[in-house]
């Protein structure tokens, strides 16, 4: 078994295929805070639109407030925010909501759904995931943040999780509410690579098909518990059109390069930070192939982090940092503090 794997590793050193192959979690989430009045309700769309490599993934909606406690009951408050998933627009098919019980029960209800199994085959062809939020009388107004994960079967803790539409029920149609889109953030993913070989993970974004074209960001970080002599990355980003389908869709450096600067850091730093702009013919799951670089014989241990921007936001001084962008910032700051040393 042993000298396989070497013969395995040796192959790959020559021919430069990727040693390992993995898929990013996905989160979806407003670009900021959100704020929301009593009896008020916003709709949210998340994008589901690669199927494929999201099928039987585990589903969790789930909500927190800044401002206020969540259902202050011992003031006799009513804080807490209604939470419904559909698989329908108009919301007239709820998947499952954070109400023990069902509506209109009187226990106290969760900051969350219970997670789901999202089936491609029976969430409906071409349906996007839908949220709806309403807000209780308790206060005014409130400050909230929701976030959407979708996670990796073999990833999630939960036990016993059901499929989406198995328990849904029919609900009042929502009309005439503008719809907000939600943006799109690969979970930090960690990972590690031997020296002069390379690894390929699928970043599963979907991209809206009536935009020209978006921005993605994508950082790389060798982690703090590497020693500082063992090396960097070189990292370089494939779109679906560029990876060879007969060779389990593997992305080239020689092809990343005709794509321009913007598509690839062969710099073997610490920390690689890219932020291509795509265009709609090349709309599509994308790949990122990180080549580790240092001394022979020594594992790179890192991070890779990605984000598909919001329609129309092409630059990032614009004087709102994102979560990406502060970390792509943060990134650089300890790049710099480690030379310094």
């Amino acid at each position: 078994m042993f000298k396989v794997l070497l013969l395995v590793v040796a192959i790959a050193t020559i021919q430069g295929t990727p040693i390992l192959y993995d898929i990013l979690d996905i989160s979806y989430a407003p670009s900021t805070e959100m704020v929301i009045n009593e009896g008020q309700t916003q709709m949210f769309r998340a994008a589901l639109c690669n199927r494929n490599f999201i099928d039987k993934w585990i589903v969790d909606v789930d909500l927190f407030l800044q401002n206020v406690q969540w259902d202050s009951a011992k003031v006799g408050d009513d804080n807490w925010l209604q939470l419904k998933v559909s698989n329908k627009p108009d919301m007239s098919n709820v998947v499952c909501t954070n109400e023990i019980g069902g509506p209109g029960t009187s226990q106290t209800p969760e900051r969350r759904c219970a997670p789901f199994i999202y089936d491609k085959t029976k969430w409906g062809e071409k349906a996007d995931l839908y949220v709806s939020v309403t807000a209780r009388s308790g206060t005014p107004t409130y400050q909230y943040g929701l976030n959407v994960l979708l996670t990796k079967p073999g990833r999630h803790t939960a036990v016993n999780v059901k499929e989406g539409t198995s328990g849904a029920v029919a609900g009042p149609p929502v009309r005439n509410l503008p719809l907000n889109e939600l943006e799109q953030v690969a979970i930090p993913f960690p990972s590690e690579l031997p020296v002069s070989l390379t690894g390929q993970y699928i970043l599963p974004f979907c991209f809206d098909e009536g935009n020209d074209e978006r921005r993605v960001q994508v950082a790389t970080l060798v982690r703090d518990d590497v020693d500082q002599g063992a090396g960097g990355l070189a990292t370089y980003l494939c779109t679906q059109n560029q990876v060879d389908p007969s060779k389990q869709n593997e992305c080239f450096r020689s092809v990343v390069k005709r794509s321009g600067e913007a598509f690839y850091d062969a710099s073997g730093a610490k920390v690689n930070a890219l932020s291509p702009v795509i265009s709609k013919n090349n709309y599509g799951v994308m790949y990122a192939l990180i080549l580790a670089q240092g001394d022979y014989g020594q594992k790179i241990k890192f991070t890779i982090t990605a984000k598909l921007r919001k329609p129309m936001e092409h630059t990032i001084s614009d004087g709102h940092s994102t979560k990406v962008e502060k970390l792509m910032s943060c990134m650089k700051g300890k790049e710099a503090k480690r030379d310094e040393l």
